[in-house]
């Protein structure tokens, strides 16, 4: 359990993260908590799961339950990510102070 004392700015987690074209989209699937957005291109996903893990790691906090965070993702996932290529594209994360450092992302090419 997390102690209340401790604030979100206490925590640093950087994050690995799979992209993917699906469907017209572009999806970004976090291997640690199985989170996963999508966007336009592969940034906007990037983007907006950058959103969504702050989110989820700033309310486990507040909660005192960090824990629940973490709930990996499906194992052709990290296996996916293994054949991945290192991606140029950068997680935006939010501007307000976050616990996560950054997001590391694979990019796969699917046929």
């Amino acid at each position: 359990m997390v102690k209340v004392s401790q604030r979100v700015s206490d925590f640093r987690f950087t994050f690995r993260a799979l992209v993917y074209r699906e469907d017209g989209f572009w999806i970004a699937h976090c291997l640690e908590t199985d989170v996963a957005a999508e966007g336009d291109s592969p940034a906007e996903a990037v983007h907006a799961l950058g959103e969504l893990l702050t989110t989820l790691v700033e309310q486990a906090i507040k909660e005192g339950d960090l824990r629940s965070v973490f709930s990996p993702a499906p194992h052709d996932i990290w296996r996916l990510y293994g054949l991945g290529k290192e991606s140029k594209v950068t997680a935006r994360l939010p501007k307000r102070r976050s616990s996560i450092d950054g997001i590391e992302v694979r990019e796969l090419a699917l046929a």
